[in-house]
This record gives structure tokens, C-alpha cells and sequence, in this order.
């Protein structure tokens, strides 16, 4: 106990303290992003694989002003295509700013790289989210397109995470709406 006391402590007086929570202060301050609670598809484009995705699954909790994200990525043994390489556990917080709901976070994972993403709504009458993210590659970071659609079925959180993989534009369990937005690209 001691030695959390001491560096809580420590950490108070290491003069970045005021910069923490400036920091803290400008991610959670309104207004709140315009995306409800509940569980997403997100789907990121694979580099140099136009003909696959990455399905991930996130799930969006909304706590008055604070929204909170955790976003799961598998990498399923066959999933040889050019996918992640390393699983993902995202968790962080997402904020509106000029009309973009931006998700930021950390893989909780082995990597812990950053976690970003901004997103916009679609400008068509479905609901869906367009925009860009940083993954990373076996080759580092890339800047590839993503599309998060939510999940209005009920989905089990167990069924949702087992769909975390790697899938083909064409699959017949793929949202056609989303693959035409991956194929628009």
C-alpha cells in the first residue's frame, strides 16, 4: 500500500499533473458524440486487399456527456489474407469535434499503440459511419478506411466477438451496404 501511496504521490508532483488534466478536461467536454450506446461492426479496409475487411466488433457506452469505447479485433488462425497480426483490445473515449466523432484510445494488448479513428455519418438515410483509422501492420502504421455499422439485431456479445475476423467483400454474411461503401473506397 505503501509504495501506491508514494507514487500516486510521485505522480501528483511530476509538474504534469495541470497537463493530465487539461487533457482529460478537453476529451470529455461537450458535446457529447451524436452515436448511441449499443454494439458495432467495424470494418476496416485491409492495405493492399481490396477485396477484404477487417471485421471488428465495438461496443459504445454512453454515461450522461461520457462516451467510452471498447473495440475487439481477432486474428483467427486462416485469416492469412494481410490482416491484423495481433489481436486488439481497444478501450478509450470518443468526442465530437467539427461534425467528426473521433475514437480515441489504447490497444491494451502486448503493442499498446495508439487507437485512432474519426468517423462522420454517411450522408444517406441508413445509419453509417465513414471515415479513416490508423491500424497497425506487419509493415507499421497505416492509414486505411473504415465503416462502423451498428448491430440492431441483439446480437449476443459471445456471437459478436466469434465474428471478429477477417472476411471477404463477397461473403454472403457481409452487410451489403458496407460492401459497397468498402468497394466505393
Amino acid at each position: 500500500m505503501c509504495c501506491i501511496a508514494s507514487a500516486r504521490a510521485a505522480a501528483r508532483d511530476d509538474g504534469h499533473a495541470s497537463l493530465r488534466q487539461t487533457l482529460y478536461e478537453n476529451m470529455v467536454r461537450p458535446p457529447a458524440p451524436a452515436i448511441a450506446g449499443g454494439t458495432y461492426f467495424t470494418y476496416f479496409s485491409v492495405p493492399g486487399r481490396p477485396d477484404y475487411l477487417m471485421r471488428s466488433v465495438t461496443f459504445v457506452r454512453r454515461e450522461a456527456e461520457l462516451v467510452t469505447f471498447r473495440r475487439v479485433t481477432r486474428w483467427a488462425p486462416g485469416d492469412r489474407q494481410g490482416g491484423a497480426k495481433i489481436p486488439g483490445n481497444h478501450y478509450g473515449v470518443a468526442i465530437s469535434r467539427l461534425n467528426w466523432i473521433h475514437f480515441n484510445g489504447v490497444n491494451r494488448r502486448q503493442t499498446g499503440e495508439a487507437s485512432i479513428m474519426a468517423v462522420q455519418w454517411a450522408p444517406i438515410s441508413e445509419p453509417v459511419l465513414v471515415g479513416s483509422a490508423f491500424v497497425l501492420t506487419g509493415s507499421g502504421p497505416a492509414c486505411v478506411s473504415v465503416i462502423m455499422r451498428q448491430d440492431v439485431t441483439r446480437i449476443s456479445m459471445r456471437r459478436a466477438l466469434q465474428m471478429a475476423h477477417i472476411v471477404r467483400l463477397d461473403e454472403p454474411n457481409v452487410d451489403q451496404l458496407v460492401a459497397s461503401f468498402a468497394r466505393e473506397a
